[in-house]
């Protein structure tokens, strides 16, 4: 097992927690299209008592482990126009938290093979 196969299945443990569990089609999200792939270099971490700037160049540990929390994580201020590191401006873009992910998939069907179709 690598280390990131060790860091999904972490997340899946934490989302799995004190919950009915996670439903196959969300691990199988989350194995099959990692969540690292949409988070930049540089984000931000912010929950109810601080902001943190994660930089994966700066300090890749924090930045893996941020990626792979519960946590969401801000991609985007002012719509780009204030650095991320400032840690100053309007939220406008994010990667969700991924027990958010999990309980609006909730009621969905699908599987990895098949495709959601509008009702």
């Amino acid at each position: 097992m690598t280390g990131l196969s060790q860091q999904i299945d972490k997340l899946i443990g934490a989302i799995a927690q004190g919950r009915a569990g996670v439903l196959a089609p969300i691990e199988y999200a989350l194995q099959d299209v990692p969540r690292h792939h949409f988070i930049p270099v540089r984000a931000l971490v912010a929950d109810a008592k601080k902001e943190t700037v994660i930089d994966r160049e700066k300090d890749p540990v924090a930045w893996w482990d941020a990626v792979y929390s519960e946590e969401s994580i801000l991609t985007q201020l002012d719509d780009g126009a204030t650095p991320i590191c400032a840690g100053d401006g309007s939220y406008t873009s994010s990667n969700s938290a991924p027990a958010a992910r999990q309980c609006s998939g909730c009621t969905s069907p699908s599987r990895p093979s098949t495709r959601s179709s509008p009702t």
